[in-house]
């Protein structure tokens, strides 16, 4: 490893090499008994709003209301039950490095989970294979002529140190933190993560952990690696995150893991520890800050009601949000006019298909060129009641994403157009979600820029405070820890 370091310049080092001092599960349980009379509104009832409402309430904030422009609370968790199982058509695991999430299931009492394996990878003009066959497969392809018929077990070993050269890079990039926002690196280290990761891997010879990311990132919905800047790659995949897979390439530890309740049993949770004003159907058209702040919405009726606040949490889309401001910030205008973002499509739907597999993925359409086809299927049923699962006729999630977006037509014409090529026939549709803006991010300028940590240092200008996946990455996880970095800088100090 000394070595390693040697050949990495020092001006591509981090600016930052102290480890942080707080510690995300210590401010999860933090509580305060004094009580605050300010009146605080939340624009947005997914996890991300109603984490920030609990947080908020345990350190004394009795005076609480959440806007919700949906009939239902949520945001992109949505579990939607059919014949008795729950499938989820928005955020859909937990994974081993969620420890912030799995302590909130254990303070909120939901302990039932199910692990999911068996993922089968599909290419074009080949026979299907296991996830971990494929990678070998896939490296024997891109490696060259000498490892053509190099033993598994080489090829193996090659990954697992190209792995843990990985987070060599990455500590050296961000040196070790807490949480979900890494200290901001220096410029030449800005400029280094805003190329694309895949430019990124290959910089750093890596290319043997392409179809690895294949997988950890662009089949997440979180970009192609031919596109999205290496910063939210790195932020994804952390250290942590390599760990667990080192540990599951050696046959030991757990991967993701589905709730057998349904995701939105957390939603539901949240929703009934919180003494709040919770009100669906609202949908902000104005904000107006001055001395307080004043949110203008209006119900499904186009009724309007105004609500006062000295406290202004936006969880919802921040780009739809700025447009409601009467006077945003330069600071605003800008982050959040020059966003990024893709469309994610989930189906429930029921067919018979000659292989049942629990989990597909076709992944050579997680490249540009191929937006909105589909990318993966998942059998819930085959994880959470696998005893009534039938190979006869199923029920699967399938997932379509795309980074540009497209009409609703198109993606139901590619949909149908890949299962009549496999040879599925009279398939019905049960349920689908267009998520029209899914994983927003700041392209290459707007993480040279240091555009992640320019939102965070300006948190509570006007007494606005910016949360959600707009201001950090697109998964409960990160949501939350984001939440808890916000509470421990701003209000636990």
């Amino acid at each position: 490893m000394n070595r390693l370091r040697n050949k990495i310049p020092s001006v591509f080092r981090s600016s930052t090499s102290t480890q942080s001092k707080w510690k995300p599960i210590e401010t999860l349980h933090h509580r305060c008994n004094e009580h605050h009379d300010s009146g605080i509104v939340i624009v947005g009832g997914g996890i991300a709003g109603l984490s920030m409402a609990w947080l908020l309430q345990r350190r004394g904030f009795q005076n609480i209301t959440i806007l919700e422009s949906q009939p239902h609370l949520g945001g992109k968790i949505q579990t939607y039950e059919h014949d008795g199982v729950p499938h989820e058509l928005g955020a859909c695991y937990t994974q081993p490095a969620y420890h912030c999430i799995h302590e909130l299931m254990r303070i909120f009492g939901i302990n039932e989970t199910v692990g999911v394996a068996g993922r089968m990878v599909h290419r074009d003009g080949e026979p299907f294979r296991p996830f971990g066959e494929d990678v070998i497969h896939k490296i024997r392809k891109n490696l060259g002529f000498m490892w053509r018929k190099a033993p598994s077990k080489a090829i193996s070993l090659r990954v697992l140190w190209a792995l843990r050269k990985y987070k060599h890079l990455h500590n050296q990039t961000f040196g070790q933190y807490e949480g979900q926002l890494p200290p901001q690196p220096s410029k030449n280290i800005l400029a280094s993560i805003s190329i694309p990761f895949l430019s990124w891997l290959k910089q750093n010879n890596l290319d043997i952990l392409i179809p690895i990311f294949r997988l950890f990132q662009s089949a997440q919905g979180y970009g192609y690696l031919e596109n999205i800047p290496a910063f939210y790659a790195l932020m994804w995949n952390t250290p942590k995150v390599i760990d667990i897979a080192i540990e599951q390439m050696r046959g030991k530890g757990q991967g993701a893991k589905l709730l057998t309740k349904g995701m939105s049993q957390i939603i539901q949770q949240f929703a009934q520890h919180l003494h709040a004003n919770i009100i669906c159907n609202s949908r902000v058209v104005s904000i107006h800050r001055s001395d307080d702040i004043r949110i203008v919405a209006e119900n499904q009726h186009g009724d309007q009601q105004e609500y006062q606040c000295s406290k202004l949490f936006v969880s919802c889309s921040h780009r739809h949000a700025v447009q409601w401001l009467k006077q945003p910030t330069a600071l605003e205008k800008e982050l959040f006019s020059d966003f990024r973002w893709s469309q994610m499509t989930t189906s429930l739907y029921r067919s018979q298909q000659s292989h049942h597999h629990p989990i597909d993925s076709w992944f050579d359409n997680l490249v540009p060129g191929r937006d909105h086809h589909v990318i993966t299927q998942r059998d819930s049923q085959a994880f959470v009641a696998p005893s009534t699962a039938t190979s006869l006729i199923s029920d699967r999630v399938v997932y379509q994403y795309g980074e540009q977006p497209t009409s609703q037509e198109t993606i139901d014409s590619l949909f149908r157009r890949h299962y009549q090529n496999i040879g599925v026939r009279n398939e019905q549709i049960l349920n689908r979600i267009y998520w029209s803006e899914y994983f927003p991010h700041w392209p290459k300028e707007g993480i040279e820029k240091a555009n992640p940590w320019r939102l965070f240092n300006s948190q509570g200008t006007k007494n606005t405070w910016w949360i959600g996946s707009s201001a950090c990455f697109e998964s409960i996880n990160d949501v939350v820890l984001y939440n808890l970095h916000i509470c421990d800088r701003y209000f636990d100090s």
